[in-house]
């Protein structure tokens, strides 16, 4: 029997796996996709007694994710030694977003998910607001 500690890391692959798909063949879905907004940071080697990250996360609704068939959230390290610094971002659609002068355009924005958000990611992959049951309110 596995613990639920077991149950989360098994959670945490399975959609960690099914989203490397979703950008590797790319998709057309609209919803929520969880998204990093800020910097990671490291303090200087000799000073990495305690490492500390600035972030930000935020949702934003999108249309799209434009596919990248060498995406990947853990790339392969050339040797055991190498630290991974890439940000993992992805390339998605967001149709007729509004500026301020009320303009609507298009947008094809760099982003990089928040893959530690499993319950938006999940709802995301599963198609995005279409798993809502629509309800009609009195």
């Amino acid at each position: 029997m596995k613990t639920l500690h077991e149950e989360f890391y098994d959670f945490r692959d399975k959609v960690w796996k099914a989203f490397e798909k979703l950008v590797q063949e790319g998709c057309e879905i609209t919803g929520e996709l969880p998204i990093v907004v800020g910097k990671y940071s490291l303090p200087p080697n000799g000073l990495r007694t305690i490492t500390y990250g600035l972030t930000d996360v935020c949702n934003i609704n999108i249309n799209a994710i434009i596919s990248n068939e060498d995406y990947c959230i853990f790339p392969k390290k050339k040797s055991e030694k190498d630290i991974n610094v890439t940000t993992n971002k992805i390339k998605v659609k967001i149709n007729k977003w509004c500026f301020v002068n009320k303009n609507y355009i298009d947008l094809e924005i760099e982003v990089e998910p928040d893959i530690l958000n499993l319950q938006t990611l999940s709802t995301y992959i599963s198609g995005g607001f279409s798993c809502y049951k629509k309800v009609k309110l009195n």
